[in-house]
């Protein structure tokens, strides 16, 4: 059809929307995410051993006076760390089994029909295999360094001359424990800025400015059968009489209809030309989106109309055809000019087979591409007695209660103009605002568990070093400075460099390193030197 354009997708994209944008932005960050809280976990491991190799040198310098040889003992040392890494792969599938339902409660997906096909969270063979590999890799990696270590000084007389005092003095791997321990804060910070980030963006997403008020707002989405209803004014008689009956219902303030609602999954855009302007070559016409409505549109939503008027009952087939366009379309096809009286129509510059358009108003920005809705977009408002359409008749009620008492009476409304009617979808405007904003929820929601399990992961690594130095009767910390890189492609208002997200960031860790230092120290003074002394 000229004037119309088409794009080919996969059901996979359509069913959890555009994947090369903020979708699979997302989902990169939340597996780097994962990966953070790995090396975190795994800098944990290094540390512990490395600390406890130091620990064990007396015992291993004598293993190796006695004969032992070495690939013996960094077996051993690496079968130790293999162990602690199944246990620990082993407690974390245990987590994931228990946790995994309420993933598939906060998905994202859930908000998109046809959901269930997609929600696929059990713990199969294919789980435990990379679990169990990745835990065994981890654990050859990082336990491989502490082993090479342990065993890089046996010589018994230098060992036992320096005693425990090895644990918290300036040995080779003193440097390798602050390392791990400046690594595992610095990547927590990472993700407590990255968590607090997308936090404060769903905040302030939660309350964006729509461009109308969806409070008591119910829609119901009516599916009119192309067979029964062939005729374009067949359906525009049905929506008639279906308004004028819901409209007398109690609890109704104002009633339209629509062809799409704002933010709805399935969009529809047009190409257009403005009248007296330069023509654009084939493929690179500007398009705004589309939408065809009744009267009290922008009465019933709440939208504030900025110049001209809005569409009226005497906007009929026969009469002149208009349309009211939002601000943004204004700014872009009259930049410099008033838009009122201005004419504009679908299609190329070339395509002469619709009608021109006369602007006779302009409505403030409506939020109206889900995918997109951080921006504002073009869009244009037509009668739907003038423009046909196959699209479901959408229906949008303001209500002065609660919008769910009218499903019942809606309901027999649209059964007694025909009882074979069916009806695909009711629900609230909230509701629905809910749905299209799960998938950032879920992205705050997941970023903020993986940032506390990494400071808590931290927290225990940091408290376990700072206990083995005080052992050691050393008395001692020293403090890093890190920086985490936060994201970027999918935040609303808010800085990657949010001040207020580091300082709160920075205060947590702070405390976070007290408390791990404090416990030890406090235990290190209530110490007797002299019986500290006869250990020796």
């Amino acid at each position: 059809r000229r004037g119309w354009s088409y794009k080919l997708i996969s059901l996979r994209q359509n069913l959890i929307g555009d994947l090369r944008g903020t979708t699979r932005q997302g989902l990169f960050a939340l597996m780097a995410a994962v990966g953070f809280v790995l090396l975190i976990c795994c800098a944990n491991l290094a540390n512990l051993l490395l600390a406890r190799g130091v620990t064990r040198e007396r015992e291993i310098s004598i293993r190796f006076a006695l004969g032992a040889g070495r690939s013996r003992i960094v077996r051993q040392l690496l079968v130790e760390s293999l162990l602690l890494a199944l246990l620990g792969g082993t407690a974390g599938l245990l987590l994931a089994y228990w946790i995994a339902p309420l993933l598939g409660q906060l998905s994202p997906i859930q908000a998109v029909s046809l959901a269930s096909l997609l929600r696929d969270f059990r713990i199969d063979w294919h789980v435990l295999l990379f679990a169990f590999a990745l835990s065994l890799v981890a654990a050859a990696v990082f336990g491989s360094v502490p082993a090479l270590k342990a065993i890089g000084s046996n010589d018994l007389i230098t060992v036992m001359k320096q005693g425990d005092q090895r644990v918290g003095g300036a040995f080779a791997g003193r440097r390798m424990l602050d390392l791990l321990v400046v690594i595992e804060i610095a990547l927590a910070a990472t993700l407590l800025v990255s968590g607090g980030l997308l936090m404060q963006s769903f905040y302030r997403l939660e309350r964006i400015h729509l461009g109308f008020r969806p409070e008591n707002l119910l829609m119901v989405e009516i599916p009119l059968s192309p067979n029964k209803y062939r005729d374009h004014s067949q359906r525009v008689a049905f929506a008639q009489q279906l308004v004028e009956q819901v409209r007398a219902l109690p609890g109704v303030v104002s009633i339209s209809t629509t062809t799409n609602f704002p933010l709805q999954l399935f969009d529809s855009a047009s190409s257009y030309t403005v009248e007296g302007q330069s023509s654009f070559s084939e493929g690179s016409a500007p398009a705004t989106i589309h939408r065809i409505i009744s009267p009290n549109y922008f009465k019933t939503l709440g939208a504030t109309l900025l110049k001209g008027r809005a569409l009226t009952e005497q906007d009929t087939s026969e009469s002149l055809p208009v349309v009211v366009i939002n601000k943004e379309l204004a700014r872009l096809a009259w930049p410099d000019e008033e838009p009122i009286g201005k004419r504009i129509r679908r299609g190329g510059a070339n395509e002469t087979n619709f009608p021109w358009l006369t602007v006779v108003g302009v409505v403030e920005n409506i939020k109206e591409d889900r995918f997109n809705f951080r921006a504002d977009r073009p869009a244009w408002y037509l009668p739907y007695a003038q423009q046909e359409s196959s699209n479901p008749l959408q229906l949008i009620v303001r209500t002065n209660n609660r919008p769910t008492d009218l499903v019942a009476p809606i309901r027999s409304s649209i059964h007694s103009i025909d009882p074979n009617q069916s009806i695909s979808n009711i629900t609230t405007m909230q509701a629905y605002l809910a749905e299209v904003l799960m998938r950032d929820r879920f992205s705050a929601i997941l970023m903020g568990t993986l940032a506390a399990i990494g400071l808590t992961l931290a927290a225990i690594g940091l408290y376990g070093v700072m206990a083995l130095i005080v052992c050691g009767l050393v008395v001692g910390l020293s403090g890093a400075r890190v920086i985490g890189r936060a994201l970027s492609g999918t935040l609303y208002q808010i800085n990657a460099t949010d001040p207020s997200t580091f300082l709160l960031v920075a205060l947590l860790l702070g405390g976070i390193a007290i408390l791990g230092c404090y416990f030890p120290a406090r235990w290190a003074s209530k110490l007797d030197p002299a019986r500290a002394l006869r250990s020796e």
